[in-house]
């Protein structure tokens, strides 16, 4: 690689640009390709997913291969290697391309002519003749002595006398000189008379010695004769005659004795247009010569070009000429033979311009403006030298500028721009002192620019040196005011089109010029003035196209975006129904507003999906905490409902249900509340009205009868119910039982539960029996209502009526502690006699009985009661009741209950040695149980070793509480083992033992989804360590993981940890503080998670900031919200974190587990 050429391209503007693009373009265009910029067209064209690489990788590699060919171009560009020599300069005969002819009537002319007069337009190529052809011939030969006269002097009769004296001296051979006895050069600052003399013996010498005759050449005459005009005029301002001026100057009148003598022969060269001024010289009238020098022909541009700077040279003029320069010399053939024969000047002039350019190529001249513009580079430079002379910068350029367009005049539309004449006076006011003007003057006369003008009175005055300058100083003029000169053309192009609005519209600024004039204008260095109400016209033209423009760009974006949200929404719907199922309700929940309503669109716009969509969780996940979108699906899923199948409209129920408790007005809820009940009708209407569906919508219908304020649904919801659990009560759940000690507490009406109580006492007492019948659903029921119960006599009626007839059923775990719960809190309002009397009774009944351990009620009943007793008397006797009880069943729920109220009563009985015993005998019991069954033995030994304060044994419970969580067989262990755990971390005393527990647990907790229900252990522990920054990393750990959570356990189990850590930070923070604000913010929109069915955990967070305890009403929490802080419901959803966040956790809790010891296969 060159690095010259490297660096060089680097310095260009295309350079810049693509190495821009190389070093910032290409890694952008791969991170594009990375965030699935190509995902969208790829999908559309159901291309494999390796081909979006493989389109990407072309991309990059054609991006590089252009970015290498631009540098290959310019590095192999042809570009002027040496500017010197890049000139038109002809150096012999031979190099005067197209003067042949010329050159041999010249020589024949001055031969046989003693005067000759020489004239041409300016720059045709005079002194080239004479220099390069004339002189060279006449020196190889012994006739004609050339002597040329260059520099005229600036005294009009010394000047040229010391100017001619000289050029004879360099003229002569040093031999000719020696004959000559010509030894030194003359004395130049002599005075005219001693010149003069000098110089008529000189000129004979020639004669006489050397036998040569000299020929004096008097170049550029007409501005020696423009310098000294005055001179050459008389009183009347005409040209003085030939002997008039010979009287008045010494040096004519010794070239007119040298003619009439014939010792010398001269040749006057001058302008065209100044060839009348040869009238005062020609001395010779009977055989002075006259010629004009005409243009060369086009045909001789080719090899005049070639010429120019010629290949074979060494170094090379211009490098690597096949790479521009050679296209260049045709392109410059074609535009200069438009010009039409050949002007040698305008050809050196536009060689000096193309030395300007970075690369000799076509493109570049095109930039510059084609042969005009590289015109206006040559006066630029010109200018650009002459404002250095006149002060520098900005200022000095602008005194040149002026100058010159003062002697053009501009033409009109169908006349070229001509050079004019200025008088120097005008020139000085414009320079503002003569100095200025003068050294402005010279430097744009030595640049070939300007020359004395002839002119018709005294004073002096200057011209351009060709009337084709007058265009390349207007282009250049053009080019630096363009934007100004751009306005004004405009304007006067928009007046003179006044009447035809579609030429008028025509001669408005095209939307570049308009903006870059507005961008001159914005800093100051263009002003509109009279021109402003045509740039507001012109405004117009630009403003309508980029109104259409924005219009279809609105339209397409429009267009683009939706197909692109449609193809998404597609993605996401066809997930439903399969193995992403639950990664799509996750997305619809946290994807935008439009998205989720496309998909929203799509499903129910098809059966076939709205059945896949509605059977997953994906109903929550589009409503979110919106009341406007919970009555919106929930009208969807009731009349799909409605008009489906029995087994379709099973796995609607929940669904409808959830969505239906996210209506916020009591008007929606009443219709949800009504439309359950209607459910509910129809399926006990049908023969298998024995089934767990059917006391689902009980359930379901209790619940949402407890938000409507409707008094009549709530006691009908409760004799529904009571109906259920008399005729289906093995099928009753515990969360259905739940629901109607709920309504059974908003019934304020004594009488009415009195009749409640009577009519499950009549159901539980009913005669005859079938086989299948059981009453253990009833009895619960009936504990539950008189639990609620005041009177006293009923309450010890109560507890007899549930002894004598609680084992007349079997009972499953949930109804032994409702039972239990019941009871207990009927037993707590009987005097003490009567509870050891009734503990008396229960014993009996146990006692006589042949299966003693087989009845589980009774057993509950009689350690409830036990755990109540207050005579140390029979605390001994109870304690050993208890223990045979409890013993060896303890994962049989009513033997945990006696193991509980052993050790109460053991504690009770003999303080910390009745604890320690009871210690151990759990520790003993469980040792001959199965690992499996050890569960609640294990519960019970964490909370005793809680009651002994002994760190050794609650450091023990931790490890087995901790393996319990992991391996859960039974669902109903786990409040009661996160209840022994929280305990057990709250007692726990030495920091060194919850820091080890805390590293266990973090690692046990992030290694394994199924590990979630280590969350609220974990939450336990930081809580306990106190560390705030601790406690805010966990909840933002929690947060993620609660947002992927795709099971109501894990969702569950989590937020119950999120919602033990936010409370202590708020309760650090305090209420009011911003980051509870926050902290509540985040469990709100955490509430509205579609796999979540236990807000209430979450919505805590929100008590001491809302001061209200919203239990699990989420569309309460919400309402509050949106009130408190002006939040709109729809902006209650995540911004759902990407994957590799969730999946960096999960590896750094990989590695701390295996740190701790602790990982698995």
């Amino acid at each position: 690689m060159d690095l010259k050429r490297l660096t060089e391209w680097l310095k260009t503007g295309e350079g810049i640009v693509q190495t821009i693009v190389a070093f910032v373009g290409v890694p952008a265009s791969i991170w594009a390709v990375l965030t699935k910029t190509l995902h969208p067209v790829a999908a559309d064209l159901h291309l494999r997913p390796w081909m979006e690489t493989g389109i990407a990788g072309i991309f990059v590699i054609g991006l590089l291969l252009i970015i290498w060919r631009g540098f290959r171009r310019f590095a192999k560009a042809s570009r002027l290697e040496q500017p010197d020599a890049f000139i038109l300069r002809p150096t012999g005969p031979e190099t005067l391309i197209g003067r042949t002819e010329d050159l041999k009537k010249l020589i024949a002319a001055v031969n046989q002519n003693r005067l000759v007069l020489l004239d041409g337009e300016s720059g045709c190529g005079k002194s080239a003749l004479i220099n390069a052809g004339l002189v060279p011939t006449l020196n190889q030969k012994l006739g004609l002595l050339p002597v040329e006269i260059r520099d005229w002097g600036d005294d009009w009769v010394r000047g040229p006398l010391a100017a001619l004296l000289d050029a004879l001296f360099q003229a002569l051979l040093p031999s000719d000189r020696e004959s000559m006895n010509w030894k030194a050069a003359s004395d130049l600052a002599a005075d005219a008379p001693h010149l003069a003399a000098e110089l008529n013996t000189r000129l004979k010498s020639v004669l006489s010695v050397l036998g040569r005759r000299p020929l004096l050449i008097a170049d550029q005459f007409d501005d020696y004769q423009a310098r000294h005009r005055e001179h050459f005029l008389d009183e009347n301002g005409n040209w003085l005659s030939p002997s008039a001026l010979a009287k008045k100057n010494r040096f004519w009148e010794l070239v007119s004795i040298g003619l009439r003598e014939s010792r010398i022969h001269v040749l006057v060269v001058a302008r065209a247009d100044t060839a009348s001024g040869l009238t005062c010289i020609r001395f010779l009238d009977e055989s002075a010569v006259a010629r004009t020098l005409a243009r060369v022909d086009s045909e001789y541009l080719r090899p005049l070009l070639q010429n120019i700077a010629p290949d074979t040279v060494t170094p090379s003029t211009v490098s690597n000429s096949e790479g521009g320069w050679q296209d260049l010399r045709e392109r410059l053939e074609l535009d200069l033979k438009a010009e039409g024969a050949v002007l040698m000047q305008q050809v050196r002039t536009v060689l000096l311009g193309l030395r300007q350019l970075p690369l000799l190529t076509p493109r570049h001249y095109r930039v510059a403006g084609g042969l005009r513009g590289v015109e206006a580079l040559f006066i630029s430079r010109a200018i650009s030298r002459a404002g250095d002379t006149a002060g520098g910068g900005a200022a000095g350029r602008e005194v040149a500028r002026a100058m010159l367009a003062a002697l053009i005049l501009p033409g009109g539309p169908n006349q070229p721009p001509k050079a004019k004449r200025a008088s120097f006076t005008e020139l000085v006011e414009i320079a503002e002192n003569e100095t200025r003007a003068k050294s402005v003057l010279d430097s744009l006369q030595r640049g070939e620019v300007v020359r004395p003008a002839e002119t018709v009175s005294s004073g002096s005055a200057w011209q351009l040196d060709h009337d084709y300058l007058a265009r390349a100083v207007l282009a250049e003029a053009r080019q630096t005011d363009r934007w100004s000169v751009a306005l004004r053309e405009g304007r006067a192009q928009y007046d003179h089109a006044a009447g035809d609005w579609k030429r008028k519209w025509a001669a408005l600024l095209p939307m570049g010029t308009l903006a870059r004039i507005s961008w001159e204008r914005a800093r100051g260095r263009l002003k509109f003035g009279d021109a402003a109400s045509y740039a507001r016209a012109s405004a117009l033209k630009p403003s309508i196209l980029v109104v259409c423009l924005a219009l279809v760009g609105a339209e397409i974006h429009a267009w683009n975006s939706e197909r692109l949200i449609t193809a998404e929404a597609n993605r996401i719907v066809d997930r439903f129904g399969g193995s992403g199922e639950r990664d799509a309700v996750l997305t619809v929940w946290g994807a935008p507003d439009r998205l989720r309503q496309r998909v929203y669109q799509l499903i129910t716009e098809d059966n076939g999906k709205f059945e896949r969509a509605a059977r997953s969780r994906w109903p929550l996940a589009q409503v979110g905490l919106e009341p406007d979108r919970a009555r919106e699906v929930a009208a969807d899923l009731l009349a799909a409902l409605q008009n489906s199948n029995e087994y379709w409209a099973d796995l609607l129920l929940r669904n409808y249900y959830d969505v239906s408790m996210r209506i916020d007005d009591a008007r929606g809820i009443d219709t949800a509340a009504g439309a359950l009940r209607t459910i509910l009708e129809k399926r006990l209407s049908t023969p298998d009205k024995f089934n767990d569906t059917v006391t689902d919508v009980a359930s379901y219908y209790a619940k949402m009868v407890l938000r409507s304020k409707n008094s009549t649904e709530l006691y009908k919801a409760a004799i529904d119910m009571r109906v259920r659990i008399v005729d289906d009560g093995p099928r009753i759940s515990d969360e259905f039982f739940e629901s109607y000690i709920a309504i059974l507490a908003r019934i304020k009406d004594p009488a009415w539960k009195i009749s409640e109580l009577a009519a499950l006492r009549a159901a539980v007492l009913r005669e005859p029996r079938s086989d299948n019948m059981d009453f253990g659903a009833p009895i619960v029921a009936y504990a539950a209502v008189a639990a609620q119960i005041n009177d006293a006599s009923s309450l010890k009626a109560a507890a007899a009526f549930l002894r004598t007839n609680a084992e007349r059923a079997s009972y499953t775990a949930p109804y032994i502690d409702f039972l239990r719960r019941s009871y207990s809190y009927i037993a707590s309002r009987l005097p003490e006699s009567d509870r050891k009397s009734e503990a008396e009774a229960l014993l009996a009944e146990l006692r006589t009985s042949p299966e003693i351990k087989r009845h589980e009620v009774l057993t509950t009943l009689y350690a409830t009661l036990a755990s109540q007793l207050s005579d140390t008397e029979n605390l001994a006797g109870t304690a050993s009741n208890l223990r045979i009880f409890a013993s060896p069943w303890l994962s049989i729920p009513s033997e945990r209950f006696c193991a509980r109220a052993y050790v109460d009563v053991m504690t009770r009985l003999s303080g910390q040695a009745g604890l320690r015993k009871a210690l151990d005998y759990l520790l003993e019991e469980m040792g001959r149980l199965p690992l499996v069954d050890r569960g609640w033995g294990e519960v019970i030994f964490a909370e005793a070793a809680v009651l002994l304060r002994d760190p050794v044994e609650m450091k023990e419970a931790l490890p087995m509480l901790r393996t319990r969580l992991q391996n859960l067989s039974r669902y109903d262990e786990v409040d009661e083992v996160l209840g022994a755990y929280s305990l057990v971390i709250a007692s726990l005393p030495n920091a060194a033992d919850l820091n080890a527990e805390a590293a266990a647990l973090k690692a046990l907790l992030w290694a394994r989804d199924e590990n979630f229900w280590l969350a609220r252990p974990y939450a336990d522990v930081v809580v306990r360590l106190n560390d705030q920054k601790e406690m805010g990393a966990t909840a933002s750990d929690l947060h993620l993981q609660i947002m992927r959570a795709k099971s109501s356990q894990s969702a569950n189990s989590l937020a119950n940890a999120f919602g033990i850590i936010a409370q202590a930070m708020i309760a650090r923070y305090g209420a009011q503080h911003q980051k509870s604000a926050s902290l509540a913010l985040q469990a709100l929109i955490l509430a509205g998670h579609p796999f979540l069915t236990e807000p209430a955990p979450l919505l805590a967070v929100l008590k001491p900031v809302a001061g209200i305890d919203f239990g699990d009403d989420v569309e309460a929490a919400e309402r509050w919200a949106t009130a408190k802080y002006g939040i709109p419901p729809e902006q209650f959803r995540p911004d759902l974190q990407d994957v590799k966040t969730v999946n960096r956790i999960s590896r750094s809790a990989t590695n701390e587990l295996r740190l701790v010891g602790l990982a698995t296969n």
